[in-house]
């Protein structure tokens, strides 16, 4: 499968836009570029493929965003796309890979590698598009999902069973684990693997939540989570001083609070995810948190054989948009979390924090 577009947010302010960009693993994208267009056809930008943020599923996945050098929109706070504009997706020997649009309209390109060839229009969202067939159709994500695989677990995280807290390494198919809403469930399917953190953009960093952050004792020892990784607040005592309902919210969309911070300085890590018949609620490290969600971006990072097999597990689901759907809880995105700590008591005192500069040497320990 050749590169293509996997997730463009078009219709953001300038810090939400973005283009992720995905393509076989070890390709060498120094030359490619993406080219944008204006609606009359003419070229108004071209920028290199920006950042890499890791290898998922056999694709090396990068992001253009604000950060990338070329792509900013000169002050303008609307952004640099507009409604009427489109981008092309050119490969190092001049080749247009994709040439998309955006909310029903079509370009015809008069210049440069589109020359002559029209758009396709990937539709309309308030949040962001997204592909999980190569670039073939696109759907609305609610929840953008910018260069990152959600639910991941780092080794040495204790999960929760109904014989006492494991090690999630040392967890299979086949075990049970507790979860808030189920009781015991078994796990449907595990998988590991090792993303390289070094060089990549601030928001795919690892997310360090230090013992205690989110209640007095909650978590219980250090959890290391990815980015996406969905945490429970607004109950059980976890961070109810920022949220009033019960929802979750992306570990990364926390870190402006005292005790949870994105980690730095390591090469790799090693992520666990763990599936149950549905998305449930977890306990790990103490604290409520979430089992994987096989939902279309989950998917579409997975080599093709890998999800077949999962879909023959589970054939029988009745959810049309996951596999193991719905969502056990209602999911806030970066920019409704950011509201609600605005609007929320942000200087309350949290007494049993630590000073935040310390470190937990089983933390660091945990990244390769």
């Amino acid at each position: 499968m050749p590169g293509y577009i996997s997730e463009i947010d078009y219709f953001g302010t300038s810090d939400q836009e973005f283009v992720e960009i995905a393509v076989p693993t070890g390709t060498d994208v120094s030359s490619y570029t993406l080219v944008l267009y204006q609606s009359d056809g003419t070229i108004y930008k071209t920028v290199s493929l920006g950042s890499f943020t890791g290898t998922f599923g056999g694709q090396d996945v990068y992001v253009v965003d604000q950060s990338t050098p070329g792509f900013d929109s000169g002050g303008d706070p609307t952004g640099t796309f507009y409604r009427d504009d489109a981008i092309a997706l050119v490969d190092d020997s001049g080749t247009v890979l994709q040439f998309v649009s955006w909310m029903g309209n079509t370009v015809t390109a008069t210049e440069g590698p589109a020359n002559g060839t029209s758009s396709t229009d990937v539709g309309f969202t308030d949040e962001s598009v997204q592909s999980d067939d190569g670039g073939t159709s696109y759907f609305a994500q609610s929840v953008s999902n910018k260069g990152s695989i959600p639910a991941c677990y780092a080794p040495g995280t204790l999960i929760d069973t109904p014989l006492g807290p494991r090690c999630i390494e040392q967890l299979r198919e086949g075990d049970q684990i507790w979860t808030a809403d189920n009781g015991a469930q078994t796990i449907r399917w595990i998988w590991n693997g090792t993303v390289p953190i070094e060089d990549v953009r601030n928001d795919a960093y690892p997310v360090l939540i230090r013992a205690g952050a989110l209640a007095p004792g909650l978590p219980n020892d250090d959890l290391i989570v990815s980015p996406q990784h969905r945490m429970l607040v607004g109950a059980a005592g976890q961070l109810e001083d920022h949220f009033e309902d019960e929802v979750f919210v992306p570990a990364r969309s926390v870190t402006s609070l005292p005790g949870i911070r994105l980690m730095r300085g390591k090469k790799s890590v090693r992520w666990h995810h763990l599936a149950c018949e549905r998305h449930e609620v977890v306990r790990a490290n103490g604290c409520l948190s979430e089992s994987l969600y096989l939902g279309p971006m989950v998917l579409r990072n997975l080599p093709r054989n890998i999800r077949d097999m999962l879909r023959s597990v589970y054939a029988h689901s009745p959810s049309d948009e996951a596999l193991n759907g719905p969502l056990a809880r209602n999911c806030l995105n970066v920019g409704q979390v950011e509201r609600s700590l605005r609007n929320s008591r942000r200087h309350s005192k949290r007494p049993w924090l630590e000073k935040q500069g310390q470190e937990d040497s089983r933390s660091l320990a945990s990244i390769q």
